[in-house]
């Protein structure tokens, strides 16, 4: 049976506005239905309240290259969050914090979880994330979370992105407890931590093609934590802030079901293809409360680097290395 989808411009909603005045959050939500494109024409859209879309289907919200979306940076609310949805879209949005506000007290840009039911393929596209907060924060730009035990957050996509957090943001895109997203062909630059994270049991992700540089903070440009069977491929990994290119560093102590039983440890996981430069380490891996194996690193480039791949404190008979080239580097492989 074919739908009928239904086109709503956002300014004919009774006080909506485009100047950045008035919160507008909270209107557009009441309005949302199933099948739906919210379209915004060009303009500024302040968010006090988030836009928030809850157990709905192909929802599509459509910028027009010029729209913004700010985050008034004193509330606790992400700008967008999708939750117990299918099959939804954000295309060609601005994100921003507002300029003369602190920062947004560790809440997400935009939201993708699965409390009140599952959410399935939820794509972010073309669209750009500033942060231009006054303090630094711990939020990232987009959150893709699993965070419960009776619903899953699976099979989403962040393409074609651009990510500029001004060394004040986060995680650029933050996975936890989900499966099966695609990250692929964004550019992330200066965030506070990763770039991007892999985390609790974020399970056959596939991090691909994108361009990751300046991440001030946490374990690696990319985190991989708990995870398995993700491919991180393609990557090109730019980081002169004496962090790690790729950092896998086992710090959580919750075990997860994973198709080969419950496990603590990170596993079954693929590096390659990836060029990496001037970071301290271009893969680290260190055992923790927990430890890493069956990895497979081979067909990278790590050049000018402190130390190419560092093996802390990890069984090397458990890895397969092949085919990697290593130049200008202080040291090739530390296995200790």
């Amino acid at each position: 049976m074919s739908t009928t989808t239904t086109t709503l411009d956002v300014t004919t909603i009774a006080g909506v506005l485009n100047d950045g005045s008035v919160d507008v959050g909270s209107l557009i939500t009441a309005q949302v239905t199933n099948d739906m494109i919210l379209y915004f024409p060009e303009g500024t859209y302040l968010f006090t309240t988030s836009l928030y879309i809850e157990n709905k289907s192909n929802v599509t919200i459509k910028g027009s290259l010029v729209s913004e979306f700010q985050k008034d940076g004193d509330n606790t609310n992400p700008v967008i969050h999708f939750n117990g949805c299918r099959n939804c879209s954000i295309n060609f949005i601005l994100f921003s914090t507002y300029v003369n506000k602190s920062a947004n007290n560790g809440t997400p840009i935009v939201l993708i979880n699965s409390v009140v039911g599952n959410t399935t393929c939820i794509s972010v596209n073309n669209c750009s994330f500033i942060d231009s907060s006054i303090n630094a924060n711990t939020g990232a730009m987009i959150l893709i979370d699993g965070n419960s035990n009776t619903y899953t957050s699976s099979y989403n996509t962040i393409q074609y992105c651009f990510i500029n957090g001004n060394s004040r943001c986060g995680v650029g895109i933050s996975q936890s407890r989900t499966k099966h997203n695609t990250i692929q062909n964004n550019i992330i630059t200066n965030t506070g931590l990763e770039s991007i994270t892999i985390d609790n049991a974020s399970d056959y992700c596939y991090v691909y093609k994108n361009s990751l540089s300046y991440a001030y903070g946490g374990t690696g440009t990319i985190g991989l934590d708990n995870s398995h069977h993700c491919s991180i491929e393609n990557n090109d990994i730019l980081n002169m802030t004496g962090k790690n290119g790729i950092g896998v560093a086992n710090n959580y102590t919750e075990s997860f079901m994973t198709d080969e039983g419950e496990s603590y440890d990170t596993f079954s996981n693929i590096i390659a293809y990836n060029t990496i430069q001037k970071c301290n380490n271009g893969i680290y891996i260190v055992k923790n409360n927990t430890t890493a194996y069956d990895f497979t690193i081979r067909n990278n480039v790590f050049n000018n680097n402190t130390t190419g791949v560092y093996l802390n404190d990890i069984n090397y008979d458990k890895f397969t290395l092949a085919d990697n080239t290593f130049s200008n580097n202080v040291y090739n492989l530390i296995v200790q």
